[in-house]
């Protein structure tokens, strides 16, 4: 008798919660903004009815409006796509769907970096240099280090295939300040001389870099003497609907210069009021092939370290050399790297909201090929 009560109550109390979900669901209504070209959902969209802010459509280009009456005006703005506005009865002819088109004029990006007084954009020092995504995947990069040298402002020592060390205006390591998602990478403990820590950095998980040129001591402190490379990665976004999964990538790159292969899976996933987001990546470096082609005004002396004849290896506890078949390979100057990145993200209320960032990196050994080219005594 007591389970058919417990069993009464429970279904009295879901029939209630469920009729409860529906009168506030319909409420709103969901509308979906399309490309009118590509059909594809459009993300940032603001949304205003009779003038009064809505919200923005989310990865999936949803965006919940509340109902009223139908000489309601609703318009939609976005800088990439023309505005716009249409009547509540014209939206629901069209089943709650939008279709914008490009704008002639696309506005650029732009960077706004906020200083700790406040002070006139004229009289800025700093200027701020950006690479985005959509620049770093126009053409290939092997490491974070590469990603940053695509700004000529910044110089990447490497010394090995597995290596690079960014420099601005002369200065590296302790005095440039390498910042990920506005955590510290290094610090002014750190050693003069070039670190090549930032290849640790999964470059398939970086949404936008920001450089600014000039000193930055002021705001960061003195190991910001050179500069600040800003490395921000991507960001979880919240669901915009009752589906959990907001969005899933997967990137194979590869490169036939280094025979690079680099597989990356980025899962996204959240709900209105938590947001999550994963990352792995796989990279393989194979080992460097160097050009035959030789200038007619380079030097002999220059060639006697460009090819290497013999690889050092151990035979039975004895450290010894073998003969390589191919002298156009750079030997075990390969190498991998495996990264993981895990983000969480909750909103508390409108102006509140909690993250926590995973960043883990495992790299290989990482060999010199300087080193594997000098002898002594044969």
């Amino acid at each position: 008798m007591k389970n058919v009560k417990s069993l009464l109550i429970y279904a009295l109390l879901c029939i209630s919660t469920f009729g409860f979900a529906v009168e506030i669901d319909s409420d709103f209504k969901w509308v979906v903004v399309k490309s009118a070209i590509s059909e594809k959902p459009i993300e940032g969209v603001s949304v205003t009815v009779n003038q009064v802010f809505i919200g923005e459509t989310g990865p999936l280009g949803r965006v919940r409006i509340p109902s009223g009456m139908n000489k309601d005006v609703i318009s939609f703005y976005h800088t990439s796509y023309s505005s716009v506005s249409i009547q509540r009865i014209q939206l629901t002819r069209s089943d709650y769907t939008v279709r914008m088109f490009e704008s002639v004029l696309n506005i650029q990006e732009v960077v706004i970096k906020a200083n700790r007084v406040e002070q006139d954009y004229k009289k800025a020092p700093q200027e701020v240099r950006t690479i985005d995504a959509k620049k770093m995947n126009s053409q290939f990069i092997g490491s974070t280090a590469d990603a940053l040298g695509l700004d000529p402002n910044v110089f990447i020592q490497k010394s090995q295939s597995g290596g690079g060390s960014p420099m601005i205006r002369g200065m590296s390591t302790s005095r440039v300040l390498l910042l990920v998602d506005g955590i510290r990478m290094n610090n002014a403990i750190f050693r003069s001389g070039n670190v090549h820590n930032v290849i640790s950095i999964d470059g398939s998980s970086i949404a936008n870099m920001e450089i600014s040129l000039g000193p930055g001591s002021v705001l960061h402190g003195s190991d910001a003497l050179g500069g600040v490379m800003h490395i921000n990665t991507y960001d979880a976004h919240y669901g915009d609907s009752t589906e959990v999964l907001q969005s899933l990538v997967f990137d194979f790159s590869s490169n036939n210069a280094q025979l690079t292969r680099r597989p990356n899976f980025r899962l996204n996933y959240g709900g209105l009021n938590w947001a999550g987001m994963t990352s792995l990546t796989y990279s393989q470096f194979s080992d460097v092939r160097m050009g035959k082609r030789v200038l007619g005004w380079t030097p002999e002396h220059h060639m006697s370290n460009v090819q290497i004849n013999n690889i050092p290896i151990s035979y039975l506890n004895l450290d010894t050399t073998r003969i390589q078949q191919d002298q156009y390979i750079q030997a075990r100057t390969g190498y991998e790297q495996r990264n993981f990145t895990q983000k969480l993200k909750l909103r508390l209320n409108t102006t509140t909201e909690l993250k926590a960032g995973v960043y883990g990196s495992f790299t290989g050994d990482v060999n010199r090929y300087d080193r594997f080219i000098q002898t002594q005594d044969n």
